[in-house]
């Protein structure tokens, strides 16, 4: 059964949020409430070996999804934090810069603006391109 592009992305939001909560909660419990945190502080080297549940659910989830999908959320989350109206020509320049299925999800995985720049991404969109049309253009 095909997953439209539409229904993977909103998977992709809830995920992507609760990841980013799972984060804001994890450093207020351990470097404070509004502190943030400094890299090779006791503090950091704690918060980044506390587990996280929900970043390992949206890793799993991307990885289950098929390369097209991938690559798609990928160009969305860069056109739109670069600002690309032209967007199937720079995907696929992109695309040419991660080798790996691997490397793209790592990508997605280490932004936690990540909604906000495919939601710009989305924006930027073509008339003559839907939502669900998307993994197609690459």
């Amino acid at each position: 059964m095909h997953t439209p592009f539409s229904i993977i992305l909103k998977r992709f939001e809830v995920l992507s949020d609760l990841v980013n909560q799972e984060g804001q909660y994890s450093q207020n419990l351990i470097v404070g409430p509004g502190r943030h945190f400094e890299y090779g502080a006791p503090d950091t080297r704690v918060l980044m070996a506390e587990p996280s549940p929900c970043e390992a659910a949206f890793e799993a989830f991307l990885n289950e999804l098929p390369e097209a999908m991938v690559y798609a959320l990928l160009g969305l989350m860069y056109s739109g934090r670069d600002k690309q109206p032209g967007a199937p020509e720079y995907w696929r320049e992109l695309r040419a810069n991660f080798d790996t299925r691997d490397q793209a999800v790592e990508k997605l995985l280490e932004k936690t603006s990540r909604m906000e720049y495919i939601k710009e991404g989305i924006a930027l969109l073509p008339t003559t391109i839907s939502l669900n049309q998307v993994p197609e253009q690459l």
